[in-house]
């Protein structure tokens, strides 16, 4: 599926995964809270979709990672075990557009007060939308 169709998947599940004290930035927490509601669900997490702009923070909280993503190198990262692609288009202050979160709000998607990305974990066919 294309990360357009995970989104649809997504706001179709009508169910929105947001950490309440992000203060509009990626955290550690976010991704554990989706990483438990889809396991909840009974859904087996084997990608994340993360925008580009979000390496900065990923490295703040996740220490572990030796170097800094480059998403030219075709290297796959991971977090917690789950497959990262980083993407340009999930997050507002995205430089080369927000292609992926217009795609969310033309579909009549809202996001909470603040709250101006998106992060998407899919498993084969179904994906769980979270904001920050």
């Amino acid at each position: 599926m294309s990360l357009y169709q995970f989104i649809k998947d997504g706001f179709d599940r009508d169910v929105i995964v947001y950490d309440t004290d992000s203060n509009g930035r990626l955290t550690k927490r976010l991704i554990c809270l989706l990483i438990g509601f889809a396991q909840l669900r009974g859904i087996k997490p084997e990608k994340m979709f993360i925008d580009t702009s979000q390496i900065s923070e990923i490295m703040v909280f996740l220490p572990y990672m030796e170097c800094w993503p480059d998403v030219s190198d075709g290297k796959t990262y991971t977090i917690f075990g789950i497959p990262v692609e980083f993407v340009v288009g999930l997050d507002c202050t995205s430089g080369e557009g927000k292609v992926y979160l217009d795609f969310y709000k033309n579909m009549g998607g809202q996001l909470m007060h603040s709250r101006n990305s998106l992060i998407v974990l899919a498993s084969k066919d179904k994906a769980i939308l979270g904001c920050y």
